[in-house]
């Protein structure tokens, strides 16, 4: 859910930051992509790791 409202929300800072990255000149909207990308991308990768889980006692 939250990487929805981030994409939907955040579409004009994330292209903002693709378009300056392109040019080479990094700028303020590159520190937000990363700043707001970083807690979604952290937590998507650390449910993929943990793998399975049992329930069973």
């Amino acid at each position: 859910m939250s990487s929805i409202v981030l994409f939907y929300t955040g579409f004009p800072i994330l292209r903002g930051a693709v378009v300056s990255l392109r040019a080479g000149q990094p700028n303020m909207d590159l520190l937000v992509s990363l700043a707001a990308a970083a807690p979604t991308s952290t937590v998507r990768l650390r449910s993929s790791w943990a793998g399975p889980t049992s329930t069973s006692t």
